[in-house]
């Protein structure tokens, strides 16, 4: 009896890690710094889980359907959020290169080289 708790304690832990994962991800609204806090935070409950998994994995009945289905969802919430953050990344990158050649444009426009010039007053 006292196992079955313990079994029944340690699912309930996993799936409330599992929940939160998933909540994470589709609550994710769309901006890079929340991405990536979701990100860490998510790695903080997987942790928790591959620690779950190790006390579940003397039980045979741990790996059930319904966790499975879930961990499918999160992988797949997952590859949508990277595949977003490596499109802003590109994005950005490409913003800043544009950026710099605008620059390169200006400074061959605007010339910093101002050497003195003299004007002799008595040229006739």
């Amino acid at each position: 009896m006292g196992a079955n708790i313990n079994f029944e304690e340690l699912l309930e832990q996993r799936n409330k890690s599992v929940d939160n994962i998933l909540n994470n991800l589709t609550t994710w609204d769309g901006e890079l710094d929340s991405g990536l806090e979701i990100i860490k935070i998510n790695q903080e409950e997987i942790d928790k889980i591959d620690t779950l998994n190790l006390q579940l994995s003397r039980f045979p009945d741990a790996q059930n359907e319904e966790y499975i289905e879930k961990i499918k969802e999160i992988m797949d919430q997952q590859k949508k959020l990277q595949e977003s953050i490596k499109e802003m990344r590109q994005s950005l990158l490409e913003n800043m290169q544009q950026l710099s050649k605008k620059n390169k444009v200006i400074k061959n426009y605007i010339s910093k080289n101002k050497n003195p010039l003299f004007i002799d007053k008595d040229v006739r």
